[in-house]
């Protein structure tokens, strides 16, 4: 039978318009299955947004308008209700962070930049922008260019930073693309002068218990009264490998760690592949940092794919913004205690105290290049300890150097490394190697 004409012409319409929509930019977010930088079967889906984030940021007076929702964003992150990667844009992860602030400052969760939220949101004064000189080292990097493949990645000496402008969005937790608004016509040469977001953020103090919200697609800590006072937008599960709901707690933290890749673990892994190890570094497939659970295989890391936190599925490990994840970590001990929701506990659980709650305990920046000893405090291990229960427990783990992320860990030379689990795989990284 031939095709009818006019079906034969959409066809052949469909066919011209992918690519470019592909091109252009079009939002693949939302993918079925997309896991650590592995799509199946992306759904193209226009965005509305892409034309009107684009263009030279608009100041008065070198600063941004009082009421900017680039200023809100800034704001956001700085009262630790972060909106993810600050692109000046409108998205869910900025609505869903006005949202959880509104809440916790006694206002109604509309999401909306209205004049009580604005009120509240001024409370902090401090200039929102900062200006940022480039210097020899950060032209220099070294850059690697990462392959997608993990077979491929395995190759390579350490996941470092593609380019300057990754390096330079993960710095001030921001879209290359933003820096380049904030920065029209400027070359991003040594001696540059850059605009860029103020981030700074007062330290976070120690939670009475992590909380993961399904619905909500965060991490947030919760303190003693059961009040939320930090949300980070996170990367959770999928149809395949469903959120972990439950009680649990956290059982050790590791910066830089190394992945082992297994595709015997994944659903949709190819069986013919063999095992690898990947080197640490901010494009690991686990980021920065691990936390990890006493759920067997889960964890709450790091990612190299910052804008697409909340917009695609996981393995079933909680996924952050690399920035977030160290920030978690700098607030959490052995011992915290972790609840996985689909949905808002009540206020009364949020509020019941739990044993197990961490001791806080106050230890000395440690360089990038070390693990992080265990606090001299004694934490209580819980009474039900997994089998995995070689692993390290450091009791607080300090924040990252606020000038840069690490991207490489040399082996440590003062103490042996803790003993990885029996069988690593690709959600349970090992520390650096002794050596």
């Amino acid at each position: 039978m031939r095709m009818p004409v006019r079906r034969l012409l959409a066809l052949c319409l469909l066919a011209c318009a992918l690519p470019n929509a592909w091109a252009a930019g079009a939002d693949f977010g939302n993918v079925n299955g997309a896991v650590d930088g592995k799509a199946l079967r992306p759904v193209a889906q226009a965005n509305p947004l892409a034309a009107k984030n684009a263009g030279p940021i608009a100041l008065v007076d070198g600063e941004l308008p009082e009421r900017s929702l680039l200023r809100a964003q800034i704001l956001l992150e700085r009262a630790h209700f972060s909106p993810g990667e600050i692109d000046a844009g409108e998205g869910s992860n900025t609505t869903r962070a006005i949202a959880a602030f509104q809440r916790a400052n006694g206002l109604a969760g509309s999401g909306q930049l209205d004049d009580a939220t604005w009120a509240a949101l001024d409370a902090d004064t401090g200039p929102v922008l900062d200006r940022y000189t480039l210097t020899d080292a950060d032209i220099a990097g070294p850059y690697v260019s990462v392959p997608g493949s993990m077979l491929a990645k395995a190759k390579l000496k350490k996941l470092g930073y593609g380019s300057l402008d990754e390096m330079l969005g993960e710095r001030f937790h921001s879209s290359p693309t933003l820096l380049h608004r904030l920065n029209p016509g400027k070359a991003f040469v040594a001696g540059t002068e850059l605009l860029v977001p103020k981030i700074d953020a007062a330290p976070l103090a120690a939670p009475s218990r992590v909380l993961v919200l399904g619905d909500d697609y965060s991490v947030n800590l919760v303190d003693g009264e059961g009040r939320i006072y930090a949300r980070f937008p996170a990367t959770y599960g999928s149809v395949h490998d469903p959120l972990p709901v439950g009680d649990w707690d956290i059982r050790g933290v590791w910066r830089n760690p190394t992945y082992h890749y297994n595709p015997a673990l994944f659903w949709d892994g190819n069986r013919n592949d063999p095992k690898a190890t990947i080197q640490p570094g901010p494009n690991n497939p686990v980021g920065v940092a691990w936390i990890s659970l006493s759920k067997p295989h889960v964890g709450i890391h790091g990612t190299p794919e910052p804008s697409r936190i909340s917009k695609t599925q996981s393995h079933g490990c909680i996924r952050l913004t690399n920035w977030s994840v160290l920030q978690v970590a700098s607030a959490i001990g052995a011992g915290t205690p972790v609840l996985i929701s689909e949905t808002m506990p009540s206020p009364d659980t949020l509020r019941t105290s739990v044993a197990a709650a961490p001791t806080t305990v106050e230890a000395p920046l440690p360089t990038p290049t070390t693990l992080p000893t265990p606090a001299s405090t004694t934490v209580p291990a819980p009474a039900d300890v997994p089998s995995d229960a070689n692993l390290p427990t450091p009791s607080t783990i300090p924040p990252a150097p606020a000038d840069a992320l690490p991207t490489t860990t040399p082996p440590p030379q003062s103490q042996p490394a803790p003993t990885p689990p029996a069988i690593p795989d690709e959600t349970q990284p090992a520390p650096p190697p002794a050596g």
